[in-house]
Order: structure tokens, then sequence, then C-alpha cells
């Protein structure tokens, strides 16, 4: 596992270890988690010394050079801060504070804008051959098929501008 995402993972005990205790399902998420991951020995050894110790988030952090590693994370932040069902005010604080360092420089504009784009494109007839009407000369197919447009309204429609 390359250093940004095993320092991601570290942020992630880090974020268990927030609000100064562990609920079962805390830890039964990070037995899975690390079970599942491809770390060496020593990496293995650091997160536990981490999670005995209690790493501070902001002495890893920093080490999370990858972008999308730095997106999980906010994610993981997410999950993790509702685990126990008490998503607490210092969960909350860190999430937002990170949110801002990951968002920081993407042109969310940019990024709607694609996306509406893709969605629009998505709408264009040859993807809607349900829709298409095969036989010009059939009345029943004709009549079927403008029904299923009215009926299925939001599969059709082009979205709005």
């Amino acid at each position: 596992m390359n250093e940004s995402k095993f320092h991601m993972w570290r942020a992630c005990i880090a974020v268990i270890l927030l609000d100064g205790k562990v609920h079962a399902k805390e830890q039964d998420w990070l037995s899975e988690k690390f079970n599942s991951l491809p770390l060496s020995d020593n990496q293995k050894k650091i997160l536990e010394s981490d999670f005995e110790n209690d790493v501070a988030f902001e002495d890893v952090v920093s080490n999370i050079t990858d972008k999308r590693d730095r997106a999980f994370l906010l994610h993981m932040i997410r999950v993790i801060s509702h685990l126990d069902g008490e998503y607490v005010e210092m969960e909350k604080s860190l999430f937002k504070k990170w949110e801002q360092f990951v968002l920081s420089g993407v042109d969310l504009e940019a990024v709607e804008k694609a996306v509406s784009d893709m969605e629009k494109e998505s709408y264009h007839e040859s993807n809607h051959s349900d829709y298409k009407v095969n036989n010009s000369h059939s009345l029943f197919e004709t009549i079927y098929k403008e029904a299923k447009k009215v009926l299925n309204k939001g599969d059709y429609d082009f979205p709005d501008e």
C-alpha cells in the first residue's frame, strides 16, 4: 500500500478515537477493514500502535498526498462518525474542516456543468429505444410508444435547463 493511502487509514483511526471512546461497531468496522487491506507487517504494527496510543488526525493528514485519498477520507469521516449512532459536534466540525480542505481549488461549477452535460447527452433519442417507433405504419405501436412517454415521463423527458 502506498504511503498516501496508508496515512489515510491512519487518519481513519484518529477519527474513531476523536470522541474519546471506541464503540463496539467502530472496533468491528476497523477490524474488518484492516484484515482486508494489503498491509505490510510494519504498516500493521504502526496502525496497532496508532490505535493503542491515540494518533492525532493533524499528525497524519499532511502525508495524504493523493487527492483521491483525501476525498475518500472525507467519505470515511462521515461513515466512521455515524458508526456509533452519535454524530457529535467534534466529528461534524472535523468533517466540515476536511471538506473545505478537500474542495479547495475544485471548480464545483465546472464539475456540475460537466455532469449536467453528460445527463443531457444521455437523453438522446438513440438512448431511449424503448420509446422509438420502429414501424411508422403501425397505429398501435405509435400510440403505445407515445403513451409510454407520457406514463414514464421521468425516463424520457429531457432534463430541465
